[in-house]
């Protein structure tokens, strides 16, 4: 099926993004300055999958008859 969600391209680089920042994070969570910013930083990436996941989701075409 050629609109499955993980056939979207934007959405294969986001949750790559997020998977690449997992090996990046493990240099910043060994100081401890760094772990809350890895923190926030999973939780923003994390953020952007899902709000695609949840906009992708939606039936567009009938949100654009609402405009």
């Amino acid at each position: 099926m050629s609109d499955r969600l993980e056939n979207f391209g934007i959405y294969q680089l986001a949750r790559g993004l997020f998977n690449c920042y997992w090996t990046d994070s493990e240099i910043l969570m060994n100081d401890l300055r760094g772990r809350e910013l890895v923190r926030q930083q999973v939780r923003s990436l994390d953020s952007v999958c899902a709000n695609i996941e949840e906009g992708y989701g939606r039936d567009s075409a009938r949100n654009c008859r609402n405009i």
